[in-house]
């Protein structure tokens, strides 16, 4: 039965590689171009790029770039747009993988308007490169960053369109968080803290929990395997095809899935406990994302400010629980070798 599994597994990570690489081209290209190319190139064909205002209009779309705003986030401000005065607003974004941007915009104004929302990724040396642009239709953008680094967005309203503009850009997390009623006020122990003397380091993060509390899986995926080792006791490994990634669930008082099972964010993979090299202390959890040809990373911006859903109650209980393991309190932080 193993090579079904095995088959199974190859099979969804071809299609999620498939989807996800059309799903970044489709963000950066929709069409053949983003919604601002298309409309400098209708601006070009009418004959206005050499106008004032047209020139006006490209200039203060390329000083965004070269000029933009350095802001942190959560951001909100509101702007006066005048219609006879053509502006671009860029603002440089410090971002992390496994965080989800959201650009929202409110337009007031006497008459409808196209506002353009494109998203740049920033390299030294290199002039900024499209990652995404909502549609020509919408005033809001969303996208997962799938790399650490400095990012631009350009906000710019289309020609002979004024009104105030109200601005708002913060992230979320791109997975559920794994553990039923927790947050990131439960992670004691984090990615790279060293274990056992600073022989090795933690690749993960520890989420502490009353024992037999749901485990749940942070993205949809297929389960690779469903077994024991030594460090990590009961352990349940889930690929995310979508992200290229592996999630590492450790610690586990027992497995609620099997191996070539398929799995949606929120379903109940297992429960908290405290087997393996975690024995002796409180009941956790174990987190790790080992992103393909890369190896472990920090699972944190992934999940931070997510709080794990309540699974229907008929899989939220296992079939028995060990007398006196609920209301176990987690401690301040944890330095010792589980995980």
């Amino acid at each position: 039965m193993w090579w079904r599994v095995l088959i199974t597994v190859l099979l969804a990570a071809i299609v999620g590689l498939l989807l996800w690489d059309r799903e970044r081209v489709m963000s950066v290209l929709p069409g053949g171009a983003s919604p601002h190319e298309a409309y400098v190139r209708s601006l070009e064909a009418a004959g206005l790029e050499d106008t004032a205002l047209g020139r006006d209009w490209l200039a203060a779309a390329r000083r965004a770039l070269v000029e933009p705003e350095k802001t942190s986030l959560p951001m909100e401000t509101t702007l006066r747009q005048a219609a006879a005065q053509p502006r671009a607003f860029g603002y440089l974004l410090d971002l992390r993988r496994g965080r989800v941007l959201n650009v929202n915009l409110t337009l007031e104004a006497e008459e409808p308007a196209h506002v353009f929302i494109d998203l740049f990724e920033v390299r030294t040396g290199e002039a900024p490169s499209a990652v995404a642009s909502a549609r020509r239709d919408s005033l809001t953008l969303e996208h997962e960053i799938r790399r650490d680094g400095q990012y631009i967005v350009r906000i710019q309203p289309e020609l002979l369109r004024g009104g105030d503009l109200r601005i708002g850009n913060r992230t979320t997390a791109a997975l559920t968080f794994p553990v039923a009623g927790q947050d990131v006020s439960a992670v004691r122990s984090f990615f790279l803290d060293p274990r056992n003397a600073g022989r090795r380091q933690h690749h993960g993060v520890d989420i502490f929990a009353p024992r037999e509390t749901p485990v749940l899986a942070a993205s949809d995926g297929i389960v690779v395997s469903a077994g024991t080792n030594r460090l990590g006791g009961n352990v349940v490994w889930v690929l995310d095809p979508a992200r290229r990634q592996r999630q590492y669930y450790a610690h586990l008082s027992r497995q609620a899935v099997s191996g070539g099972e398929r799995v949606s964010a929120g379903d109940v993979l297992g429960y908290v406990g405290n087997t393996g090299n975690a024995r002796g202390t409180p009941p956790h959890l174990h987190f790790g994302i080992y992103a393909l040809q890369e190896g472990p990373i920090d699972p944190l911006p992934f999940v931070s400010g997510a709080r794990g859903p309540q699974p229907p109650a008929a899989s939220s209980s296992p079939p028995s629980s060990p007398s006196g393991a609920t209301g176990e309190k987690p401690p301040q932080r944890s330095t010792g070798v589980g995980g």
